[in-house]
């Protein structure tokens, strides 16, 4: 019934249980616990039991877990005191426990049937996951030094045999590391654990006519013949700040020959149409303080958000001495002692702006809210 580590153990708890002048009885039903479904996005996981009578207090260990916090479930419902642990004070043996106290006058007993006991919140790795906790494919449950107890059954206690069911396959991320903290693959196959990067399909409405565009998101074949190949000839020419490129029957000739985040472009069309471009990766998700060079006269650059806002918020006062005025598609903006004024007066997504500077500066937008 009982291996020679339990025997041990049961020993130790019978003795305590002598001194303090209470019985044990050990029954020949089997209580069951087992893992319930893992909610890996909020690194959750509910702990299961199946109890032929009622339960009065626990206490399991969990291998493979750092456990931070055991919450809810029946126990709570029924005003049990959830305490959580380890065992790693001793040399070479860390493992988390949870103890289910009962309280006179304040608990009642945990009815018997089946449902959840609690709720276990773990760390992944990369939330000061406790590194003497020794992680693999499978995380068990296990009582060889814990305990289930029923009812008070003539001056003594019921101490349960339990059945701790089949382990469960640890949570592994995307890198192949087990409660990692690098989320899923998105959808061009990167991994990590930011969706602010995840890529996806990037549109941008175009007029016939010129278009200043620019681009926050970019696939990693960025050549023209790739980004703009859903445009066919409709797309006459790209021009740059110094740079231009023309489309002849599908072909693309001159100085341009790929597109960057940094830059804005005059993007002319023969009709209107949608440049949809397939896997685009976000350039700069976050508040990375990306610089541009700008020279003293004017600057063909981008807005490198997909979040729009006003000129005022985007442009800090450190730079009211240098830029003089701001121009974009059929809109501009003139600095007169530090007040902008005209008809530009917010920063959209996927546009290129004309910057006017007075000096050689290096220049930055401040992040969007």
């Amino acid at each position: 019934m009982f291996d020679r580590k339990k025997i041990l153990y049961l020993a130790k708890f019978w003795l305590m249980a002598l001194m303090l002048g209470i019985s044990l009885v050990f029954p020949s039903d089997i209580i069951s616990i087992e893992f319930g479904e893992v909610d890996e996005e909020t690194q959750v996981v509910p702990i299961l039991y199946d109890s032929p009578d009622v339960i009065t207090g626990f206490h399991l260990f969990m291998t493979g877990m750092d456990i931070v916090d055991v919450y809810g479930g029946m126990s709570e419902a029924n005003n049990f005191y959830l305490d959580q642990g380890s065992t790693c004070w001793r040399e070479n043996e860390c493992t988390d426990f949870i103890t289910g106290n009962y309280i006179p006058q304040i608990s009642t007993s945990i009815p018997s049937g089946t449902g959840v006991l609690l709720y276990v919140k773990y760390a992944e790795i990369g939330d000061e996951f406790d590194v003497n906790i020794i992680v693999g494919e499978e995380t068990c449950l296990d009582v060889t030094e814990g305990f289930i107890i029923g009812p008070w059954v003539d001056g003594g206690l019921l101490v349960y045999d339990v059945d701790t069911g089949e382990c469960m396959d640890s949570p592994i991320d995307c890198n192949g590391d087990y409660y990692g903290s690098d989320g899923a693959f998105d959808g061009c196959g990167f991994c990590d654990a930011y969706v602010e990067n995840d890529c996806f399909d990037l549109t941008i409405d175009l007029m016939a006519g010129a278009n200043l565009i620019s681009f926050h998101a970019l696939p990693q074949d960025n050549s023209l013949s790739s980004m703009f190949s859903s445009l066919g000839e409709n797309i006459n020419r790209i021009i740059s700040e110094g740079e231009g490129a023309i489309n002849i029957g599908g072909d693309w000739y001159g100085s341009l020959n790929e597109i960057t985040s940094e830059r804005g472009y005059w993007v002319i069309m023969e009709t209107a149409e949608s440049l949809i471009i397939p896997s685009s990766i976000p350039t700069h998700p976050f508040q990375d303080g990306f610089q541009y060079n700008l020279h003293s006269g004017n600057n063909l650059i981008s807005y490198p958000f997909s979040i729009e806002q006003s000129i005022e918020d985007a442009i800090s006062d450190e730079y009211l001495n240098s830029i003089f005025s701001i121009a974009g598609e059929s809109v501009s903006a003139i600095n007169l002692d530090g007040t902008w004024y005209g008809s530009l007066d917010t920063f959209q997504e996927s546009r290129g702006y004309w910057f006017v500077t007075n000096m050689d500066i290096q220049f930055h937008y401040d992040y969007p809210d």
